[in-house]
């Protein structure tokens, strides 16, 4: 495969960069998924970072391979969005062996990053809100903090499919992922686009209201469809999937 090639003519002429101190701060978690061909790169880190990034970057994995990856960025609303594309699904493949990956970036400078992975699998037989936090391996010289995994599951109900149901959200991910009185919340959705989902608070929960409607419409649910939520504490970003009847 072409990119394989690039890749690993790249690992041979290119030594490892010790990290300048200034970009000690920049660094993000992802979720990488399987199916997903574009992962979005966080806002914050583009905002302040995107003007040293070219249109492609090298990434060095676990086991120090560097992968040749593109960035795509689309204007939405006035606002830039990036996302990584073309090679993200190489480190994807490879360290994705179950559903879910959590990915630490760290960025060194020169549209080169740091990447340490963790397949991720929670178990089924365990309530998904109230699974212990997995832990991150730490970025080379980087001190990079603990992140929880919040991942629940919803089963499609007659009354959920109803136009206007809102969602109740768990209220352990209530208290653990939302900010007090958090209005909005920006959603990833199965087919890696971006959208906000409206929240509503009530005096011992909170629940999806808008958003959470358009997301049933047109995602043709049927009753026993189950809906995965996973969300990144650090991010205060929910990543959604579909695991049909």
């Amino acid at each position: 495969m072409e990119i394989s090639i690039i890749c690993h003519c790249l690992l041979y002429a290119t030594p490892h960069v010790a990290m300048d101190d200034r970009y000690s701060s920049a660094k993000f978690e992802l979720l990488l998924r399987k199916g997903e061909d574009k992962v979005k790169i966080p806002n914050f880190f583009f905002r302040k970072w995107g003007n040293e990034l070219s249109n492609r970057v090298l990434v060095e994995d676990n086991e120090g391979d560097l992968y040749a990856i593109d960035i795509h960025v689309e204007q939405l609303e006035g606002n830039a969005i990036a996302y990584f594309i073309n090679g993200i699904t190489d480190i994807r493949d490879i360290y994705c062996t179950h559903r879910t990956c959590l990915a630490n970036f760290q960025f060194m400078g020169q549209s080169k990053f740091v990447a340490h992975m963790t397949p991720l699998r929670p178990s089924r037989n365990e309530d998904p809100a109230s699974m212990p936090p997995p832990t991150v391996p730490r970025v080379p010289a980087v001190p990079v903090e603990e992140v929880t995994l919040l991942y629940w599951e919803k089963e499609i109900t007659h009354n959920l499919m109803r136009c206007g149901h809102a969602l109740s959200i768990p209220a352990l991910v209530k208290k653990d992922g939302f900010q007090r009185r958090q209005r909005k919340v920006q959603v990833t959705l199965p087919d890696g686009k971006q959208t906000t989902w409206e929240i509503l608070w009530y005096s011992h929960q909170c629940k999806f209201g808008h958003g959470w409607y358009s997301f049933c419409r047109g995602s043709n649910l049927v009753e026993g469809d189950v809906v995965i939520f996973q969300m990144l504490k650090s991010a205060k970003e929910v990543y959604v999937s579909i695991k049909k009847a």
